[in-house]
């Protein structure tokens, strides 16, 4: 399993169960631990494939939703992102595509979203 959070502080809190979103069932979820500020639109668009965004995040190997101190299986900031490129794991592009500009989530899945051929 894998788990991908953010590299804020914040992100290393133990997770409760009441506070995750299935974003593909039990397979893959996602908790919001800091809202973002969204765009200036009173109705931000979702971020849409071909989409560029600018993202932090620490990739970390985990057997379930509280275990936060994983071995890191990857580490980046400042990774520029095109969704649908296949820059990311599928986990940590599906997950983007739910948040808002700053926000810090933590993502976690099984096996079946985070690992991918990627190009990078």
């Amino acid at each position: 399993m894998v788990e991908i959070e953010t590299l804020e502080d914040e992100s290393k809190k133990v997770k409760s169960s009441d506070d995750w979103t299935q974003l593909m069932g039990d397979d893959l979820v996602m908790k919001i631990v800091s809202r973002g500020r969204p765009s200036n639109s009173k109705d931000p668009a979702p971020v849409q494939p071909n989409d560029a965004v600018m993202v932090d995040f620490v990739g970390r190997l985990a057997d379930n939703q509280t275990e936060t101190d994983g071995p890191i299986i990857q580490e980046a900031k400042g990774w520029f992102v095109v969704i649908g490129e296949g820059d990311v794991l599928p986990a940590l592009e599906m997950a983007i595509r739910f948040m808002d500009s700053g926000s810090t989530a933590v993502v976690w899945s099984n096996a079946k979203y985070a690992f991918s051929a990627g190009t990078r």
